[in-house]
């Protein structure tokens, strides 16, 4: 376990210092794994969390995972424990690593005032020169204890340090047990304390009652002048401990404030005493019949010796007998159906291929010398359904595309594309092919539960450059219950920001300046260029009145189409005429439109018509009439708008389909546009 702010690992039970009210990110993390392992973390009632989703990150032929838990901790949550718990079907046992919380509370207020005087907020106390003061620094609602020191301003640049032997209370009391703890067998706990003036005493409770008799205690000096002490608590616990607080209480006598010891404590699980046991399905997966489906027996504490038997329906299915963590034996009649898994507080059963036949109640019974315990849980197995709906929509919109659309990225910069599938059981699997030389970054599939079925998200980082303009996406949706895969497909319509954006005296030099001189009442002719976009940029001159106003000047700029469609309005026959429109969209002066299929021109079995739209600029809308052969099927079928006034090297843009001409033979065929 590490957290994002220091980028420790931490030990198994180490305490992590953290601050009341300030959110705090804990990862667990899980290395060179394969498949990846699955993360959970288990908390403490009453504690804030947000429980992030796991990553799984591949890394030399193995994965990587991690998950984040970003906690808000309170007063209240001091000594509280954190475990996550690590599941992989190669391990025995789950793995668990815990930490403990050891919550800072910043002071309400600080305080400076004459020893025995008014304890206000003034920032002025008066003293008589060459007589000694006495002035108390007060910390107010702090936890552990805030260290205090004396400093002498002495001006803006420079303080003084003031030696004082200030009685202070230690600034951490931490608790910690070498072992689990079992009824009847002595354990030494040790309780350290750090910091304190003079060397304090250590006390120990369990409950109400006092076993500071049955301690050691050790002070030694530190570096900074404090003392540092440890206690030992030498305790043999009975089952009727189970459960009970145990205290460490660090006193420092000489402190006159309220406030005179400092306290940490622990819940005592005493081994071979269980407390009830629970049983829990897998949050992250339904019954679906087809599939494998674990449900989990956890008790607790771990205890030796102990046994866990599953019933189904009363039949026993799978047992487990335990000596040590080290020495168990698994039963299980029908190892094809069941599979076992556990830890020192777990059990888990996996149904392999669920069918209708493993609908009913599951029983799970817990034995060790102290007695034994059940629970059940009633499984009822669900139908596999299809997907109702697979789509591609994009992060940055949310809009939910038409199969075959064009999305407009910018060229250099990542952008987020989604295929989704809904209300499917179980989950789909999405898988997105890309062409070769595209930039991409594939993201885990997500698979939530809502309403008794699967919401499924792949979600894929593309970061094109302007070759990827025109390439396609393409997200492939499987499920045992279609009878073929589902695509879903997206063009990239890729722009390319201009380099620069020139504006000089029409013939004159090109370069850079932001001056250009004019005549008065003469005519001046006056060049705007755009290099390195695509497509075309849209250019428009503005006369800049003052920092809050500018106003447009009109002018007939040269530009390419927008955009260019193909539209046919049905399946195309072999000898059939058949009318094909070709559409362009705001281009000024109005564009010519050429035909062609494979290197043959068509333009003269056209028509044309354009018409000024509401921006002033042409829309330009060309059919060709066409009676197809059987030699045009598969052929590439071109519509390239021209704009012959344009002086840059781009002077049309294009748009293409491959022709699908059916035949009695063939029957009808679909038209793949790109």
């Amino acid at each position: 376990m590490t957290d994002t702010q220091s980028g420790w690992q931490y030990l198994d039970y180490t305490n992590i210092s953290v601050t009341a009210g300030e959110p705090f990110a804990i990862t667990c993390e899980a290395s060179r794994a394969r498949p990846p392992v699955v993360l959970q973390w288990v908390t403490t009632k009453g504690l804030s969390a947000v429980h992030h989703n796991q990553s799984d990150v591949i890394q030399d032929g193995s994965y990587i995972s991690r998950r984040t838990l970003i906690i808000t901790p309170s007063r209240n949550d001091h000594g509280k424990i954190l475990s996550c718990i690590t599941s992989h079907p190669e391990q025995q046992k789950n793995i668990r690593r815990s930490i403990s919380l050891n919550v800072h509370v910043l002071p309400a207020s600080v305080l400076l005032f004459p020893t025995g005087g008014n304890q206000s907020q003034s920032i002025v106390i008066y003293v008589q020169e060459d007589s000694p003061t006495s002035i108390t620094c007060k910390s107010i609602g702090s936890f552990p204890a805030t260290e205090l020191s004396f400093w002498l301003i002495v001006d803006a640049f420079e303080r003084t340090p003031i030696i004082a032997n200030v009685s202070r209370l230690p600034v951490d009391v931490t608790i910690s047990i070498p072992c689990d703890m079992f009824e009847g067998a002595e354990t030494n706990i040790t309780c350290k304390t750090l910091n304190g003036y003079p060397a304090p005493l250590i006390h120990w409770y369990v409950g109400s009652r006092n076993l500071t008799d049955n301690s050691s205690l050790e002070s030694s000096l530190n570096a900074a002048n404090r003392y540092d002490a440890a206690s030992t608590l030498t305790f043999i616990p009975t089952r009727f401990d189970h459960m009970k607080r145990l205290l460490c209480q660090a006193v420092q006598p000489t402190i006159t404030s309220t406030v005179v010891s400092v306290k940490n404590s622990m819940v005592l699980n005493i081994s071979n005493f269980p407390s009830a046991t629970t049983i829990s399905f897998q949050q992250q997966t339904l019954p679906v019949i087809g599939e494998d489906f674990t449900i989990e027996c956890s008790y607790s504490p771990s205890s030796y010796p102990r046994s866990v038997q599953w019933r189904h329906e009363d039949i026993q299915v799978a047992s487990e007998s335990c000596t040590s963590t080290s020495s168990c034996t698994t039963t299980i009649p029908n190892p094809t159906k069941y599979k076992l898994m556990g830890d020192d507080r777990s059990t888990s059963l996996t149904i392999i291929n669920l069918t209708a036949v493993d609908n009913g109640r599951y029983a799970c019974d817990f034995l060790n010398k102290s007695g034994l315990w059940s629970a059940d849980e009633t499984i009822q197995v669900l139908s596999p359904v299809p997907p109702s709906r697979v789509f591609v929509s994009d992060t940055q919109s949310v809009w939910q595309y038409s199969n075959n659309a064009n999305i407009s990225v910018t060229s250099g910069e990542p952008y987020n594309i989604i295929c989704g599938a809904n209300r499917a059981r179980p989950a789909v699997v999405l898988e997105w092919l890309i062409p070769e030389d595209v930039t991409v970054v594939h993201q885990d599939q997500s698979d939530d539960i809502r309403d008794g079925s699967y919401i499924s998200r792949k979600t894929l980082t593309v970061t094109p450059s302007r070759e990827d303009h025109g390439k396609i996406l393409i997200c492939i949706a499987s499920h045992p219950e279609l009878q073929k895969n589902i695509r879903r497909s997206v063009s990239l319509n890729v722009h390319v920001l201009p380099t620069s954006v020139l504006l000089f005296p029409t013939g004159g030099n090109e370069s850079q300046s932001t001056v250009l001189y004019v005549q008065e009442d003469s005519l001046t002719s006056i060049t705007c260029k755009s290099i390195g976009s695509f497509p075309a940029t849209e250019l428009s001159f503005w006369f800049i009145v003052d920092a809050f106003k500018s106003t447009p000047i009109l002018a007939n700029v040269s530009r390419l189409p927008v955009d260019v469609t193909i539209c046919i309005p049905g399946d195309m026959f072999e000898g059939a005429e058949t009318n094909i429109t070709c559409r362009a969209l705001i281009g000024y002066p109005a564009p010519l439109i050429h035909w062609y299929i494979g290197s043959r021109k068509l333009t003269d079995n056209s028509s044309l018509e354009s018409s000024l739209n509401a921006a002033d600029r042409y829309d330009a809308e060309s059919i060709l009439t066409i009676i197809p052969t059987r030699f045009d099927h598969r052929k590439r079928l071109l519509c390239q708008a021209v704009q012959p006034n344009i002086t840059s090297t781009v002077v049309s843009v294009n748009k293409s389909m491959v022709l699908n001409i059916s035949s009695q033979q063939r029957g009808a065929m679909s038209v793949m546009k790109q």
